[in-house]
């Protein structure tokens, strides 16, 4: 590499950082089990008995107004993840694209989006909104940082056996990395004890549709 080059290059390495932004990713821990302990519950077939869980999410919200600016149009209902830029929270609409560097901010936190700029340009400010764009926190969107989550689903009756899907997520929490069903035969009174993994879930009513329980103890429980 000649000399002329290597300062060329040093020069726009130095006006590159000086213009671009410090940020971080702004993360949830979720951490928890659902639901609760000797609670009482009922759940359709297909749904979820019971879970435990560990893992990171985004920080996630969705639009329920367009944003309309020359700068971009981001639709109603695109989900956007969370960014601390400057040490100003933002939210950066999530797997797109065509929106990459555009990020959104609520200035006085009343839950509107109010301005909006392309923060990857090297000439990059704040612009105000024609129209704020209101938002709402969601579920947030697990992360690739690893974790896990454990749960089991209610798959129906049949005569008196109740099935139960088992589904173990690790490390990539958006898939199951294992899984497994198991059968459990009611008895006289249409009650059975579901016992899996250290789980344990009393069945006070079941039917081809729904199932009713309580969770006496959970998989990690000693």
């Amino acid at each position: 590499m000649n000399n002329r080059f290597k300062i060329l290059f040093s020069s726009i390495c130095i006006i590159f950082n000086s213009c671009f932004p410090s940020f971080q990713i702004d993360f949830d821990d979720n951490i928890g089990e659902n639901p609760s302990l000797g609670e009482k519950s009922r759940v359709d077939v297909g749904s979820t008995i019971y879970s435990e869980y560990n893992y990171q999410v985004y920080k996630t919200v969705k639009l329920v107004e367009n944003v309309d600016h020359q700068i971009a149009n981001i639709p109603m209902n695109s989900i956007l993840t969370g960014l601390e830029v400057d040490n100003i929270t933002v939210y950066q609409p999530y797997n797109n694209s065509k929106l990459v560097g555009i990020i959104l901010n609520d200035s006085d936190n009343d839950g509107d989006f109010d301005r909006i700029k392309n923060w990857i340009g090297f000439v990059s400010i704040w612009q105000d909104l024609n129209k704020s764009a209101k938002y709402i926190k969601i579920g947030g969107i697990p992360t690739e940082s690893g974790g896990f989550k454990k749960e089991l689903v209610y798959q129906g009756l049949s005569k008196s056996t109740i099935k139960v899907l088992y589904r173990e997520y690790v490390n990539d929490i958006a898939r199951p990395a294992f899984s497994q069903i198991v059968e459990y035969d009611l008895d006289e009174y249409g009650k059975c004890t579901i016992v899996f993994k250290g789980a344990r879930i009393n069945v006070i009513e079941a039917n081809p549709t729904s199932i009713f329980y309580t969770v006496e103890k959970g998989f990690n429980e000693q």
